[in-house]
Protein backbone atom coordinates (compact mmCIF):
# COMPACT_ATOMS: atom_id res chain seq x y z
CA UNK A 1 0.00 0.00 0.00
CA UNK A 2 1.52 3.24 -0.95
CA UNK A 3 1.52 5.75 1.49
CA UNK A 4 -0.60 9.16 0.65
CA UNK A 5 1.17 11.00 3.15
CA UNK A 6 3.91 13.47 1.94
CA UNK A 7 6.40 14.69 3.93
CA UNK A 8 6.71 18.30 4.52
CA UNK A 9 10.39 20.36 5.60
CA UNK A 10 10.24 23.58 6.86
CA UNK A 11 13.58 25.60 5.22
CA UNK A 12 15.88 27.37 7.86
CA UNK A 13 15.71 30.43 6.09
CA UNK A 14 11.59 30.43 7.38
CA UNK A 15 10.71 32.07 10.40
CA UNK A 16 11.55 31.22 14.24
CA UNK A 17 9.38 32.54 17.24
CA UNK A 18 11.81 33.05 20.27
CA UNK A 19 11.10 34.53 23.61
CA UNK A 20 14.34 37.14 24.64
CA UNK A 21 14.97 40.14 26.79
CA UNK A 22 15.35 43.66 25.77
CA UNK A 23 18.17 45.09 26.93
CA UNK A 24 18.11 48.53 25.46
CA UNK A 25 16.98 51.07 22.71
CA UNK A 26 18.70 53.05 20.18
CA UNK A 27 16.48 54.88 18.20
CA UNK A 28 14.17 52.67 15.80
CA UNK A 29 16.64 49.59 17.36
CA UNK A 30 16.20 47.37 19.67
CA UNK A 31 18.87 45.70 21.25
CA UNK A 32 17.67 42.05 22.12
CA UNK A 33 19.32 39.59 24.26
CA UNK A 34 19.96 36.41 22.67
CA UNK A 35 21.14 32.98 22.95
CA UNK A 36 23.48 34.02 20.51
CA UNK A 37 24.36 37.31 22.31
CA UNK A 38 23.09 40.43 21.74
CA UNK A 39 21.89 41.41 18.38
CA UNK A 40 19.61 44.38 16.61
CA UNK A 41 15.89 43.96 15.99
CA UNK A 42 13.32 45.75 15.09
CA UNK A 43 9.30 46.39 15.93
CA UNK A 44 6.99 44.65 13.66
CA UNK A 45 4.48 47.17 12.51
CA UNK A 46 1.59 44.89 14.48
CA UNK A 47 3.75 45.68 17.73
CA UNK A 48 1.68 48.44 18.95
CA UNK A 49 3.17 48.52 22.30
CA UNK A 50 6.82 50.26 22.65
CA UNK A 51 8.72 47.90 24.30
CA UNK A 52 11.41 48.99 27.07
CA UNK A 53 14.36 47.82 28.50
CA UNK A 54 14.05 44.28 31.09
CA UNK A 55 11.05 43.47 28.96
CA UNK A 56 10.56 39.59 27.69
CA UNK A 57 9.64 39.54 23.72
CA UNK A 58 8.38 37.51 21.11
CA UNK A 59 11.04 37.69 18.41
CA UNK A 60 10.41 36.16 14.26
CA UNK A 61 13.81 35.04 13.55
CA UNK A 62 14.06 34.77 9.72
CA UNK A 63 17.13 35.33 7.50
CA UNK A 64 16.49 39.37 6.70
CA UNK A 65 15.53 40.70 10.73
CA UNK A 66 14.63 40.49 13.93
CA UNK A 67 11.09 41.39 14.38
CA UNK A 68 9.54 41.99 18.26
CA UNK A 69 5.86 40.68 17.11
CA UNK A 70 4.79 41.61 20.79
CA UNK A 71 5.76 42.70 24.66
CA UNK A 72 5.00 39.51 26.81
CA UNK A 73 6.21 40.64 30.07
CA UNK A 74 7.00 43.73 31.73
CA UNK A 75 8.86 43.79 35.07
CA UNK A 76 7.87 45.84 37.74
CA UNK A 77 4.42 47.00 38.84
CA UNK A 78 1.35 46.30 36.64
CA UNK A 79 0.23 49.73 37.03
CA UNK A 80 3.25 50.74 35.12
CA UNK A 81 2.56 52.73 32.21
CA UNK A 82 2.30 51.68 28.78
CA UNK A 83 3.13 53.40 25.72
CA UNK A 84 1.39 52.77 22.05
CA UNK A 85 3.55 53.77 19.33
CA UNK A 86 3.04 54.12 15.74
CA UNK A 87 5.57 54.87 12.49
CA UNK A 88 2.68 57.11 10.76
CA UNK A 89 -0.47 58.48 10.76
CA UNK A 90 -3.23 56.10 12.70
CA UNK A 91 -6.90 55.79 11.47
CA UNK A 92 -9.54 53.46 13.32
CA UNK A 93 -11.94 52.03 11.37
CA UNK A 94 -15.34 49.95 12.89
CA UNK A 95 -18.58 49.62 11.56
CA UNK A 96 -19.92 49.24 15.25
CA UNK A 97 -19.39 51.55 18.37
CA UNK A 98 -16.11 52.18 19.97
CA UNK A 99 -15.75 52.68 23.63
CA UNK A 100 -12.92 53.77 25.78
CA UNK A 101 -13.00 53.84 29.61
CA UNK A 102 -10.79 54.75 31.87
CA UNK A 103 -10.33 56.56 35.18
CA UNK A 104 -9.01 59.58 33.69
CA UNK A 105 -8.25 60.63 29.57
CA UNK A 106 -5.55 63.56 28.99
CA UNK A 107 -5.06 64.32 25.51
CA UNK A 108 -2.06 66.47 23.83
CA UNK A 109 -1.97 67.33 20.97
CA UNK A 110 -1.03 70.47 18.69
CA UNK A 111 -4.64 70.52 16.82
CA UNK A 112 -7.73 68.10 16.56
CA UNK A 113 -10.25 68.62 14.56
CA UNK A 114 -14.13 66.63 15.23
CA UNK A 115 -16.45 65.93 12.28
CA UNK A 116 -19.79 64.56 13.29
CA UNK A 117 -23.35 64.28 12.63
CA UNK A 118 -24.08 64.66 16.82
CA UNK A 119 -22.41 65.61 19.34
CA UNK A 120 -23.24 64.68 22.92
CA UNK A 121 -20.66 65.45 25.68
CA UNK A 122 -22.53 64.59 29.78
CA UNK A 123 -20.27 65.80 32.02
CA UNK A 124 -20.30 66.83 36.33
CA UNK A 125 -18.20 69.66 35.32
CA UNK A 126 -16.65 70.93 32.40
CA UNK A 127 -13.61 73.53 32.78
CA UNK A 128 -12.39 74.86 29.39
CA UNK A 129 -9.64 77.49 28.75
CA UNK A 130 -8.51 79.02 25.62
CA UNK A 131 -7.48 82.21 24.75
CA UNK A 132 -9.74 82.52 21.64
CA UNK A 133 -12.95 81.06 20.90
CA UNK A 134 -14.67 81.51 17.51
CA UNK A 135 -18.37 79.56 17.26
CA UNK A 136 -20.33 79.48 14.10
CA UNK A 137 -23.81 78.09 14.35
CA UNK A 138 -27.52 78.64 12.83
CA UNK A 139 -28.99 78.20 15.94
CA UNK A 140 -28.14 77.93 19.74
CA UNK A 141 -29.62 77.53 22.44
CA UNK A 142 -29.03 77.18 26.30
CA UNK A 143 -30.81 76.18 29.04
CA UNK A 144 -29.30 76.86 32.66
CA UNK A 145 -30.40 76.98 36.39
CA UNK A 146 -27.97 79.63 36.71
CA UNK A 147 -25.61 81.50 34.56
CA UNK A 148 -22.65 84.13 35.63
CA UNK A 149 -20.76 86.13 32.91
CA UNK A 150 -17.61 87.75 33.78
CA UNK A 151 -16.02 90.01 31.00
CA UNK A 152 -13.98 93.18 30.99
CA UNK A 153 -16.01 93.68 27.65
CA UNK A 154 -19.32 92.49 26.24
CA UNK A 155 -20.68 93.89 22.26
CA UNK A 156 -23.50 92.39 21.23
CA UNK A 157 -24.57 93.39 17.71
CA UNK A 158 -28.01 91.43 16.57
CA UNK A 159 -30.67 92.78 14.09
CA UNK A 160 -33.79 91.66 16.58
CA UNK A 161 -32.89 91.10 20.65
CA UNK A 162 -35.73 90.03 22.66
CA UNK A 163 -35.39 89.73 26.29
CA UNK A 164 -38.20 88.17 28.60
CA UNK A 165 -38.08 88.36 32.14
CA UNK A 166 -40.73 86.76 34.52
CA UNK A 167 -39.20 87.72 37.53
CA UNK A 168 -36.87 90.96 38.60
CA UNK A 169 -34.33 92.79 36.68
CA UNK A 170 -31.52 94.55 37.94
CA UNK A 171 -29.05 96.54 36.52
CA UNK A 172 -26.29 98.28 37.72
CA UNK A 173 -23.77 100.72 36.09
CA UNK A 174 -21.40 103.58 36.96
CA UNK A 175 -22.78 105.58 33.56
CA UNK A 176 -25.81 104.28 31.26
CA UNK A 177 -26.21 105.17 28.02
CA UNK A 178 -29.06 104.57 25.50
CA UNK A 179 -29.38 105.60 21.72
CA UNK A 180 -32.63 104.62 19.65
CA UNK A 181 -32.80 106.06 16.25
CA UNK A 182 -36.44 106.01 15.99
CA UNK A 183 -39.39 104.99 18.86
CA UNK A 184 -38.25 104.51 22.53
CA UNK A 185 -41.16 103.38 24.22
CA UNK A 186 -41.84 102.06 27.84
CA UNK A 187 -45.05 100.49 29.38
CA UNK A 188 -45.35 99.97 32.95
CA UNK A 189 -48.11 99.92 35.82
CA UNK A 190 -45.69 101.71 37.76
CA UNK A 191 -42.96 104.16 36.98
CA UNK A 192 -40.30 105.86 39.48
CA UNK A 193 -37.39 107.78 38.47
CA UNK A 194 -35.08 108.52 41.49
CA UNK A 195 -32.26 111.23 40.36
CA UNK A 196 -29.77 112.29 43.49
CA UNK A 197 -29.15 115.89 41.68
CA UNK A 198 -30.85 116.94 38.33
CA UNK A 199 -33.32 115.00 35.51
CA UNK A 200 -33.25 116.84 32.72
CA UNK A 201 -35.52 116.29 29.48
CA UNK A 202 -35.15 117.99 26.36
CA UNK A 203 -37.81 117.81 23.45
CA UNK A 204 -39.54 119.59 20.51
CA UNK A 205 -42.34 118.66 22.43
CA UNK A 206 -43.40 117.17 26.00
CA UNK A 207 -46.89 115.49 26.51
CA UNK A 208 -48.09 114.57 29.89
CA UNK A 209 -51.47 113.71 30.83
Amino acid sequence: MTSSVIPMTVPRTQCQMEEVRVQGIEGSQILLQTPAGVEMGRRAVSCLVNPEPGDLVLVSRSCRELYVLSVLERQGSELSEVTLGFSGPVKVNSPAQITIRSQSAHWVNRETSVSTEKLSVAATSVNALSEDVTLHSSAIRMISRSLDVISDRISRNARTLISMVRGHEVRQANQLTEQVTNTHMQQSKQTVVDARKDLRMNAERIHMG
